[in-house]
């Protein structure tokens, strides 16, 4: 919650009302409906309420969200039918801010692995930035039950080197590519396409949760 001339300052002692709307009255609002696959009999329990604790928290200014869109280099698809990923990777940075902007000069990006070992660090505009991060234990052919991940860490400085606010969130590098290839042979329905998917150079074949023909 950002202080502003609208909203009273809080006091040394504060009440925090909880209302809750009547789970039967919202029931009875879409009573005509379609019945699902479930029994009619189970019991009828109200859970609605507070799980986690609850806080008020004041700032000046604060990062709201982070979002970090990745990309990995693939080496040339003409040089083989399944081109095996580069694990050259970068990621873009862009953060939303909330309260007043004009606190924050500077922003510091820090990328570490998940046993807190830092691969790389930077300081950067608030405009967004890019900041780029070999994999080197990227997963490839043979390992794709492995999953390497990396904490991205953003922190927002003030004039004086400061922190104002911080957030984190876990990253990966990933390739995903559905291969929709002409089969060399063709059946009483004419000529088919495998369908298949190649995660980070490796072949796998995945079924749906409905029926599906002859696998």
């Amino acid at each position: 919650m950002s202080q502003s001339d609208d909203i009273p300052a809080l006091q040394e002692t504060n009440a925090l009302l909880l209302y809750f709307n009547s789970a039967y009255a919202k029931a009875e609002e879409s009573s005509i409906s379609a019945k699902g696959a479930i029994s009619l009999e189970s019991p009828e329990l109200l859970t609605c309420g507070p799980y986690r604790p609850i806080t008020f928290t004041t700032y000046s200014t604060r990062l709201m969200d982070i979002r970090t869109p990745a990309h990995v280099a693939l080496t040339d698809p003409r040089s083989g039918e399944f081109p095996t990923p580069v694990f050259n990777a970068s990621f873009k940075l862009y953060f939303t801010l909330a309260g007043l902007s004009e606190h924050a000069r500077s922003g510091k990006v820090t990328l570490r692995s998940l046993d807190r070992r830092e691969v790389r660090s930077e300081l950067i505009a608030l405009s967004g930035n890019a900041i780029q991060a070999e994999e080197e234990e990227g997963p490839g052919k043979g390992s794709r039950l492995s999953q390497v991940l990396y904490e991205a860490e953003v922190a927002l400085l003030d004039q004086n080197s400061q922190i104002l606010s911080a957030l984190s969130k876990r990253i990966s590098f990933r390739t995903i590519e559905l291969v929709q290839a002409l089969l060399a042979e063709a059946d009483q329905h004419g000529k088919g396409t495998t369908f298949m998917f190649v995660v980070n150079g490796v072949r796998m074949f995945t079924g749906g949760s409905n029926w599906i023909p002859e696998s």
